[in-house]
């Protein structure tokens, strides 16, 4: 399983037609992990797509933006692994975000 974090400054919560189309696009997808674990929590948006491959060559990935209490950061997860990116990647959505909020506050502060 491969991950990336890094932090964005970009303003998905604008108003303006702009930032509007870009949530309403990358918001609209199903089998999401991303939305289903940190979608529900309060001061997020969730602006993610999710992608998987079944038959010889399987796997799953999700990409996106999530606006959080601690910032905007893009996350993008891979995995090799078969199924629905919802059941390969819940648990290490929960524990990425955990780390962000941690150390994306100590990471401004040098």
């Amino acid at each position: 399983c491969a991950l990336f974090m890094h932090s964005y400054p970009a303003d998905l919560t604008g108003e303006g037609e702009a930032p509007a189309k870009l949530r309403d696009w990358m918001s609209a997808s199903r089998k999401c992990a991303f939305a289903k674990v940190l979608g529900e929590r309060d001061g997020y948006i969730v602006c993610s797509k999710a992608g998987w491959e079944s038959g010889e060559n399987t796997g799953c990935n999700e990409g996106g933006f999530i606006v959080s209490p601690g910032g905007t950061y893009l996350l993008i997860t891979m995995s090799s692994m078969s199924g629905y990116p919802e059941d390969v990647f819940d648990e290490l959505v929960g524990i990425l975000d955990e780390a962000y909020q941690t150390y994306a506050p100590l990471k401004a502060r040098e």
